[in-house]
């Protein structure tokens, strides 16, 4: 049987491409090599943006928490912020990836599970797709099959895994006259060039610890500094993912193929925030293969840099100040919490961003019109290298 569309992975990315297909009468297969619902290593933050681009709401039982505030902490020093709206919800990732796939399967979307793609060529032309069951043809190919990605591998797109943050997490019993069921925790003193977090998740707690490639040698030991500051005790096992490092430059299309999600390197590189730009990259992916179904037009590499396009006005270009702002962030870390805690007004702009209603570019702005403002208050500190602050 020859598919217009096979979708290789079935997270938020996958199962939003084809669903995005299928309602448009495309004939449409996914593939996934884990059986549904599957475990998925998260801290299960899910923004508002995110929540507002699926386009209908999450079953109440599936909300674990809502969350309106956030504090943060940096050596000595704590800030907390209240949001007048939940800027983000936490489920558990298992059971809202299998929802998202519900809803494409109800669209008309064949799903097999269980199938790990191990091969892929062109004949004529489609694609053929190979797994350790079988094979399938397709006109062309979305793979959202996550920062490993197979299907770029396999179809030879280069940039993959090449800057990447690491991450560490944990669920354990939380207490329930303790946790905050609105407030998340993050910790920027733990190790350089990363954050832990600490998320209310029902009748546990989501416990974890990110970095970038440079602090990799040190995750663990910031994960039991932070179970030692929190008193919390951890389990011997704890699970990694990693996460690519978002707006930079990299290619996601080649002939017959579209790379979405993760496999794209859609995140956001200050938060990690993937879910959102899964979704929105997926739409677009099915959206670009139906143009060029509809216009009768061979989906080649040309006819799918529309795609690319439509990725930059959405998202990517707001990315990569979300890209620059991190790079200072994390170079000068006590220049900026020093800045950020003290002006919480424009570090609460975050809060407006997971939410959707600012941006990366314009937080950014008021970082650089800002920032030499309050430096030049002083009493001429000596910066080290490091960004540590010696009076």
């Amino acid at each position: 049987m020859l598919y217009d569309i096979a979708v290789i992975g079935a997270g938020p990315a996958g199962s939003t491409a084809a669903k995005s297909c299928a309602v448009r009468g495309l004939k449409t297969l996914c593939l996934d090599r884990r059986a549904f619902p599957r475990p998925k290593t998260c801290g299960g933050g899910i923004t508002t943006a995110a929540l507002n681009t699926i386009g209908f709401p999450l079953p109440g039982q599936m909300v674990l928490s809502q969350i309106c505030n956030l504090q943060s902490f940096f050596q000595d020093k704590s800030v907390r912020i209240s949001h007048p709206r939940a800027f983000m919800v936490i489920a558990d990732r298992s059971v809202f990836d299998n929802f998202l796939m519900e809803r494409a399967i109800e669209a008309g979307v064949e799903f097999r599970q269980r199938e790990n793609v191990t091969g892929l060529t062109r004949e004529n032309n489609h694609l053929v797709i190979r797994t350790q069951t079988g094979s399938y043809q397709a006109r062309a190919i979305i793979g959202a099959d996550g920062v490993h990605s197979t299907t770029a591998k396999l179809a030879g797109i280069p940039g993959r895994h090449q800057k990447c943050a690491l991450c560490l997490s944990v669920e354990v019993p939380a207490n329930p006259g303790k946790v905050e069921k609105e407030s998340i925790k993050i910790f920027y003193d733990l190790l350089p060039q990363g954050y832990g977090w600490i998320f209310p998740k029902g009748d546990r707690l989501s416990v974890g610890l990110g970095c970038f490639k440079s602090s990799y040698g040190n995750l663990r030991k910031g994960l039991q500094t932070l179970a030692a500051r929190t008193r919390l005790d951890l389990p011997d096992t704890v699970r990694g993912h990693y996460i690519p490092y978002g707006g930079q430059t990299r290619e996601c299309v080649a002939d017959g193929i579209i790379l979405a999600g993760d496999a794209a390197g859609f995140t956001d590189p200050f938060t990690g925030e993937g879910i959102r730009f899964a979704i929105i990259s997926g739409m677009l992916a099915g959206e670009t293969l139906w143009n060029c179904s509809r216009h009768g037009l061979p989906p080649n590499k040309k006819n799918l840099a529309g795609y690319v396009n439509k990725c930059q006005q959405a998202f990517l270009r707001d990315l990569r100040y979300s890209y620059m702002l991190s790079k200072t962030f994390f170079a000068f870390p006590s220049v900026m919490h020093r800045f950020l805690f003290d002006r919480s007004e424009i570090y609460s702009s975050l809060l407006n961003i997971l939410e959707g209603r600012y941006s990366y570019s314009r937080l950014t702005r008021e970082v650089m019109v800002e920032l030499p403002k309050y430096c030049l208050r002083w009493p001429k500190p000596h910066i080290s290298k490091t960004g540590q602050i010696q009076e």
